[in-house]
């Protein structure tokens, strides 16, 4: 197999969404799904051009995990004056103590 641009791009998209789900702020980390959902397309493309039911079944899996995210991110309703989505709760642990 060579080079395929269609693996390109899934790879490239799933790299940009490991990156910013691992961001500092809420503001970048609620874009990974979208990242991650950008790609799958790709994904999906390439697995079923290889005939590879598996990668097919983990491409699948991916985009049900990218929409979840998506879900928690971006569709649910906000409570007023809140960022964060309901049910979604932080630990801040300082250090020294």
């Amino acid at each position: 197999m060579g080079f395929d641009p269609f693996f390109a791009v899934g790879l490239l998209c799933g790299a940009v969404a490991a990156a910013l789900s691992q961001a500092r702020t809420d503001a970048l980390r609620r874009w990974a799904c979208v990242a991650g959902l950008a790609g799958q397309p790709f994904w999906l493309y390439g697995a079923w051009a290889l005939g590879q039911p598996a990668l097919q079944a983990c491409a699948l899996l991916y985009l049900a995990a990218w929409l979840r995210g998506c879900w928690v991110h971006w569709w649910l309703p906000r409570r007023r004056g809140s960022a964060s989505p309901p049910g979604l709760g932080t630990i801040q642990i300082t250090p020294g103590r």
